[in-house]
């Protein structure tokens, strides 16, 4: 570039920047703009943070995997991994430790092992499980567990070192943590195990976030473009070149993209300094993986820029007609053709996933990413396709006015058919944020829906009857000692698990006592005792089948000497046990302590981490949904003014305002109400294979109620458009334009 056309750019960006400040909804389209290149900042940076965060996560769980000798004399430390749960939360990793020398060795976050009796805890297990005496469960806490060993700094985790030492048969010979150190055998991966897979968060942010963002700024670049379209028609006429129209839009839009794009760094490094916790989430980030990673952030933060700078520029139309020189009006056809591609959408996300079903096992990638491709693509569509179905309903609409003589009628039905495009940007927030909201209600349903089904299991079963299966080898003392520090009530029965071809058989041993206590009959020892005659609690222990009694006074020695038996423990009807006491009571008897847990809640124990992830969809939807509350609003204020002063010069024709409040609820309650309806029902319907397998949150007053609040929303929104061209109509005057 020489300098002459260096001088005529910079000449001409000027001018773009000072002309921004005269053009019809001016500082709506500044605001608009500021709004999306914030959103889009924040969305690229949350999209990058995910990664950084995984990959920090993964990369402490590996600094912490254990390298193995194959004896006591190659190791210096004994290890044995363990598991627990806090009550309504996920499982946690409880690691039983015996150092064998002084110098043993020591995974991150550990400076020094405790002694005997003694636990290492990470203080977000200690503050989680305050309420259940989590710091009495294990032993006396002598110390935290450093960040550098927690995945992140939420993670649940606990170092025992048990009274007499680690008395199992089989433990770890730990000679070493890390890749470094020899053979890697194992790595305390419950944090990252129970995670969703990186690409179904990245695919969320894009769907809830991304794309509204994008809708955002298409809707920003767009507004009040009729006068910038007839700038750049002037610029081409006068003889100007691409790049000179470009450089016009670049000063046009570079200051509130500039000031966005710097109000997202601001917030971003002051989320990264103030280390909140997330909130509705409740997760503790490891914002040390972002500060380290400070130079891609900001690179994110330019590409997030010179996107949008790229937009504004690229959405700036200089429309013309071959070499003619008149201005072309623009037909829609982009409008056109995203309404043509609606049907298509639905029909891929309805059908398109069952090309990857896999029976009732777990859906594959493919499946998912095909029913977002297709729902995501709807939603895209969706506005487009209820545009021109408005246009041609004003095509009728202007037919009818013109035949009974309603000149609102007539004027709002021919804007509407001529213009989709406006009208496609004015509704896609509302239909976007309830395609969103559908969506965000629907996944919460279905990770949540196995926690749902637990909670419905333990308030049918109550906690008088619980099943303890204690870790490791035990003996007949063990267990005697753990049933007589429970309440003197307490009776104790055997239940032993196993398959007879192919078959579960269910066995129950016990005395009269605990036989009586169970709900069980006496003096039927060898007898099938019928699953409908059984107590919901035994029920669910036998796992539906009905079981074998043998009546013994030895249930105790017949736990010790079998693999295949547990314990189930009861308490008269009325009294319940307290899980958290039960347990705490295991681990001061019990080498490894022991799972205790309501009969049948190990089936659906894996309900919490589901539950726990749907969270994140219910905070990246109600961000998502105020984004398209944002939209809705710049393009409905935009659409406000243009209407108002377009069709001013009615007055002199019409003799009155009545005709702007008709205008408006034609062309403003009428597609925004049409909007409501079929965005609500096809949000509903597209999100139904979702909510169907889930806890089922949309219903059918769900969607009354959404259609409702549009219709109400709309008729507010018509009223102050109907006012805004009142006021404008008394102020003008006519110009010889």
């Amino acid at each position: 570039m020489n300098v002459g056309s260096w001088r005529l750019h910079r000449r001409l960006f000027t001018i773009g920047s000072q002309a921004r400040r005269h053009t019809e909804s001016g500082a709506i389209r500044a605001g608009a703009l500021l709004l999306a290149a914030f959103m889009l900042t924040i969305t690229l940076l949350a999209m990058t943070a995910v990664s950084l965060l995984y990959a920090g996560k993964a990369d402490r769980a590996l600094a912490r995997t254990t390298a193995v000798g194959e004896s006591d004399a190659e190791a210096g430390l004994r290890w044995a991994l363990s598991d627990d749960m806090l009550e309504d939360s996920r499982q946690f990793g409880v690691v039983f430790i015996e150092p064998l020398t002084p110098d043993a060795p020591m995974p991150p976050g550990v400076t020094k092992w405790p002694g005997p009796g003694e636990v290492l805890m990470s203080p977000g297990l200690l503050a989680a499980g305050e309420s259940e005496g989590i710091a009495d469960r294990y032993g006396e806490v002598v110390g935290m567990i450093g960040e550098s060993g927690l995945t992140d700094p939420g993670e649940k985790l606990v170092y025992v070192h048990p009274v007499g030492g680690l008395t199992i048969d089989d433990p770890l010979h730990v000679a070493g943590f890390g890749p470094n150190e020899g053979e890697l055998y194992y790595s305390l991966d419950f944090g990252i195990d129970q995670d969703r897979p990186q690409w179904a968060f990245h695919g969320l942010i894009a769907g809830m976030l991304l794309m509204p963002s994008l809708l955002l700024l298409f809707v920003a670049c767009r507004t009040a473009s009729q006068q910038r379209d007839k700038r750049a028609v002037l610029v081409a006429v006068l003889g100007g070149r691409r790049m000179d129209r470009a450089a016009i839009s670049a000063g046009d839009a570079w200051r509130p993209i500039t000031l966005g794009s710097l109000l997202a760094v601001v917030f971003a490094v002051t989320v990264i300094a103030t280390e909140p916790t997330i909130p509705i989430t409740g997760y503790e980030m490891s914002f040390a993986d972002l500060r380290s990673a400070w130079p891609l952030l900001l690179a994110v933060v330019g590409l997030a820029w010179v996107v949008a700078m790229t937009a504004a520029i690229l959405l700036d139309r200089a429309t013309t007609s071959g070499n003619s020189t008149r201005p072309a009006p623009s037909r829609g056809r982009s409008t056109q053709v995203l309404a043509a591609l609606f049907p298509v959408m639905v029909l891929i996300t309805m059908v398109g996933p069952q090309l990857f079903a896999v029976g009732t096992g777990a859906p594959r990638p493919a499946y998912i990413l095909t029913y977002w491709a297709g729902a995501i693509g709807t939603a895209i569509t969706m506005p487009a396709a209820i545009a021109v179905s408005t246009a041609y309903l004003g095509a009728v609409l202007a037919r009818r006015g013109a035949r009974r003589r309603h000149p609102g009628q007539l004027v709002a039905g021919r804007r509407i058919s001529a213009h989709p495009g406006p009208t496609a940007r004015m509704v896609s927030g509302v239909t976007i944020g309830l395609f969103v909201l559908m969506q965000a209600l629907a996944w919460q349903g279905a990770f949540a829906s196995q926690s749902v089904r637990g909670q419905a299991l333990i308030d049918d079963i109550g906690y008088s009857t619980v099943e303890v299966d204690p870790r490791g080898d035990v003996s007949t003392d063990q267990i005697s000692r753990f049933v007589e520090a429970l309440p003197p009530e307490a009776q104790l029965l055997g239940l032993e698990l196993g398959f007879e071809f192919n078959e579960l058989v269910a066995t129950l041993h016990g005395d009269s006592p605990a036989l009586t206590a169970a709900g069980l009959p006496c003096g039927s020892d060898g007898n099938i005792i019928p699953v409908e005659a059984l107590t919901p609690a035994v029920q669910a222990a036998v796992r539906g089948v009905s079981p074998v009694v043998h009546e013994t006074p030895d249930a105790a020695d017949h736990i010790a000497d079998s693999d295949d038996t547990g314990m189930l423990v009861t308490l008269p009807p009325g009294e319940e046990f307290s899980i958290p006491d039960v347990k705490g009571i295991s681990y001061q008897v019990f080498p490894l302590g022991a799972t205790v847990e309501v009969p049948g809640m190990s089936n659906l124990s894996g309900g919490a981490p589901n539950r726990d992830q749907a969270l994140w969809t219910v905070l990246i939807g109600v961000i998502a949904v105020g984004v398209t509350a944002v939209v809705a609003s710049f393009a409905t204020a935009a659409e406000y003014l243009r209407h108002g002063k377009a069709i001013a010069p009615l007055t002199s024709i019409a003799g009155d305002f009545r005709i702007f409040r008709s205008y408006a609820a034609w062309s403003i309650f009428m597609p925004i109400a049409l909007a409501g309806a079929v965005g609500t029902i096809v949000g509903s319907w597209i999100a139904f294979s979702v909510d169907d397998v889930g806890a089922q949150l949309i219903t059918t007053e769900l969607v009354l109620t959404c259609i409702g609040a549009i219709a109400v929303i709309g008729a507010l929104v018509t009223v102050v458009a109907g006012a805004t061209a009142i006021r404008q109509a008394q102020t003008w005057v006519p110009r010889g334009d």
